[in-house]
């Protein structure tokens, strides 16, 4: 017997060191193409795609109950009837409009602190439902708690399975095959090339453009097993030797002949690409980031709407209006803080048109302060590279969510009750590396102020931009200047959180349309 080594699935867990808003696409190709992968956390409220997976998530629950093995990684594993799958904190990645991936956090009750992670990767298929993968983790408490601060660095053992096993096994192609996974690492040096695996402890001190970034591929490869060809004896009396078995020929595709290896993440809903008998395409890559249970269960929008519940924040944030309103000698900004568990502090004295609420720093996780009748009624740039400032000086337990940077105003206008009230939050989505590296920017803000007022005075000529005056940006002129603004500062904005709030207390969260215009959905 002769054993052929066929792959015929990835799925490929992208593991981003500094950053995930520009994670190259993987190829071994000298030539490849960067990928348009994003990822963020969302919960399957917000998800488009809700009515289609909840009934899918409810059968996977069974399968999971069904097929999952009771040992993993030599460690005994009872599920019962425990399982859960977290739909809170999802995390969804997409590669291009048309492409994308859910990975849920699976959750057993009482679980041993040394038991394994598993996630629910799903991926779509052309007829509209979804493919199920088991991606399991067997992680050290350490790297637990790396990964919550967004450090992907662990020891590589991870296995992959197919939920509903013989989906690969049309036309019985693999009744002959012994097949498992096997996984492999590769690294992607930043593009100043200062970065790589040498000193990944580094990492979070770059500034390139393109961060380093780690992959982790899980390749699912089988072993065809093949019958030996024996030659017949020859003839009696022909003179020729004995029976034997025959040489195969030279082998044409084993190393140094290999090909290149190609490898491609989806731009559209696929089946993923089994690399048997094809007739040489790239092999589907099926992108995903760990997902652990999280430790602070609220989401983002619960975090906001609970804040803003405390009788005290409610307090501080009507002295922020009322000074919001000032004008002369009385104008000003002052501000406030929040701690670790929610608590605001005193109220702080600014400047005319500044204030520095990152000098109570440590142990507070956000900020709120206000903004005088004059200027523009939305976060500066400062104010954005303070939010990162707060998000790497955070205890190394916070949640990469919970630290914010907020402000208050109100305006003059001619409208209803005569006065326009602003209240925006931000907050962010990404990795603490990415954070990191935001944070270490060498920002020439003065330059960033001159483009902030300059796209500003563009919006101001634009009709859907200003309120009815016609002098002054409305809340869509605002909330556009805040998305160009993240990107005049190199932001992911699909990493920024924006939520709008109302003078009833009411949380919006503002996202960009396909067109790159503000839309609000009312946070559950």
């Amino acid at each position: 017997m002769k054993l052929k080594l066929l792959s015929f699935l990835l799925i490929l867990l992208v593991l981003a060191a500094c950053r995930n808003d520009h994670l190259q696409d993987l190829h071994y190709q000298e030539e490849g193409a960067k990928s348009e992968l994003v990822s963020r956390i969302i919960s399957l409220n917000e998800s488009v795609h809700k009515q289609k997976l909840l009934p899918q998530l409810k059968a996977a629950k069974e399968n999971i109950k069904k097929t999952m093995p009771k040992n993993i990684f030599g460690k005994m594993v009872s599920f019962g009837d425990s399982i859960s799958i977290d739909t809170e904190q999802v995390i969804y990645i997409e590669n291009g409009p048309n492409y994308h991936t859910y990975t849920f956090a699976i959750e057993r009750t009482n679980p041993s602190p040394n038991d394994p992670m598993e996630n629910l990767l799903l991926t779509p298929l052309p007829d509209g439902t979804y493919k199920e993968f088991i991606v399991t983790y067997n992680l050290t408490q350490q790297e637990k708690n790396n990964i919550r601060n967004g450090i992907y660095s662990y020891a590589n053992n991870s296995t992959v399975s197919e939920l509903a096993s013989g989906t690969f096994n049309g036309n019985n192609q693999l009744a002959r095959m012994s097949c498992g996974w096997t996984t492999e690492t590769i690294w992607v040096s930043c593009s100043q090339h200062q970065h790589d695996q040498s000193n990944w402890q580094d990492w979070g001190s770059c500034i390139a453009e393109i961060p380093p970034s780690v992959y982790t591929i899980t390749k699912y490869s089988c072993l065809e097993e093949e019958d030996e060809t024996i030659a017949p004896s020859d003839p009696p009396g022909s003179g020729g030797g004995g029976g034997g078995g025959s040489l195969d020929p030279p082998c044409e595709t084993c190393p140094p002949h290999t090909p290149v290896e190609c490898i491609e993440i989806p731009t559209e809903p696929t089946q993923p690409s089994t690399g048997i008998g094809d007739d040489g395409g790239c092999i589907i890559g099926i992108p995903t980031l760990p997902n652990l249970p999280p430790l602070d269960r609220r989401t983002p929008c619960e975090k906001t709407k609970q804040m803003l519940q405390d009788p005290t924040v409610q307090e501080r944030l009507e002295a922020l209006k009322e000074k919001s309103m000032k004008t002369n000698d009385e104008a000003g900004e002052i501000g406030f803080a929040v701690d670790a568990n929610g608590n605001p502090t005193n109220i702080v004295q600014g400047g005319a048109h500044h204030i520095k609420l990152q000098s109570l720093l440590p142990g507070n996780t956000g900020y709120y302060h206000n903004h005088t009748p004059e200027g523009i009624k939305m976060l500066s740039p400062p104010d954005i590279s303070a939010l990162f400032t707060t998000i790497v000086s955070s205890p190394a337990s916070t949640p990469i969510t919970t630290p914010f940077e907020g402000f208050v105003a109100k305006e003059a206008c001619a409208c209803v009750g005569g006065f326009r009230y602003f209240n925006y939050l931000i907050r962010f989505n990404g990795t603490l590396q990415y954070a990191g590296t935001i944070s270490q920017k060498n920002y020439d803000f003065d330059r960033l102020e001159k483009d902030y007022q300059k796209k500003a005075r563009a919006l101001e000529g634009n009709a859907n931009y200003v309120d009815n005056i016609g002098q002054n940006l409305n809340h869509k002129g605002v909330e556009k200047l805040l998305f160009s603004t993240f990107g005049l500062m190199d932001i992911a904005p699909a990493n920024m959180i924006v939520h709008r709030i109302d003078e009833n207390g009411n949380v919006d969260n503002i996202t960009l349309d396909a067109n790159g215009n503000p839309i609000a959905t009312s946070c559950p």
